[in-house]
């Protein structure tokens, strides 16, 4: 069992595809899922796609950059799994970035017991 089995890990980007990467690594270690993205068609590909792969997931319409769709997204994530343990916005320029430097620790985390 991962330390993240069963926390609640909420992922906004400007695009599904573009949080598609960690929302996968983290559901494969146990996590739940929220993301939020403004692109519905690639939100709903994002979804379909963890669907698949068996994560509980919930997605939702969010622009990152309006503090009143954080706040929703938030809420929905709230009311749908009872808390939020982990928020990540992944600006669209940082996303390459951010996944390399998330990839190590994030493999240790899914090792630890």
């Amino acid at each position: 069992m991962s330390m993240l089995s069963d926390s609640v890990v909420c992922i906004t980007h400007p695009t599904g595809l573009g949080l598609l990467y960690f929302a996968q690594r983290f559901a494969a270690a146990g996590a739940r899922i929220v993301i939020g993205a403004r692109d519905i068609d690639e939100l709903s590909y994002a979804h379909a796609d963890l669907t698949r792969r068996g994560a509980d997931v919930l997605a939702f319409p969010c622009d990152a950059s309006d503090p009143g769709d954080v706040r929703e997204l938030l809420g929905m994530a709230v009311r749908w799994f009872g808390r939020v343990d982990v928020l990540i916005n992944v600006p669209s320029r940082a996303a390459e970035r951010l996944r390399d430097a998330l990839e190590a620790p994030l493999e240790r985390a899914t090792r630890a017991t």
